[in-house]
């Protein structure tokens, strides 16, 4: 499932990625709304993660146990992306009824 030094890199690389992610939206969007942001802040770590295992451990990662993890993350990510998408849709549609 990857030695340690793999892993060790698997951080790097996603947190390399994280910080520019969010140095991206703060120059882009500016501030982001309270109620989103740990949603947020979750998905991006676990996109951090999957990007690093991906960078790492290349074709690997759809194989064994490494296989398992990844899709438990894809998952998640997707999770949480309808939860955003499904949290915002009251405020849309309450907006665009007045």
């Amino acid at each position: 499932m990857g030695t340690t030094s793999e892993w060790m890199r698997v951080c790097v690389v996603g947190a390399i990625y994280g910080g520019i992610t969010i140095l991206w939206e703060a120059i882009a969007h500016g501030k982001r709304e309270s109620s989103g942001r740990l949603r947020y802040l979750m998905a991006l770590a676990i996109t951090c993660l999957l990007f690093g295992m991906m960078v790492v451990f290349e074709w690997r990662v759809l194989h064994g146990e490494l296989g398992v993890v990844f899709t438990i993350g894809v998952l998640a990510v997707l999770v949480l992306g309808f939860a955003e998408r499904r949290a915002r849709r009251p405020a849309e549609v309450s907006s665009k009824t007045r």
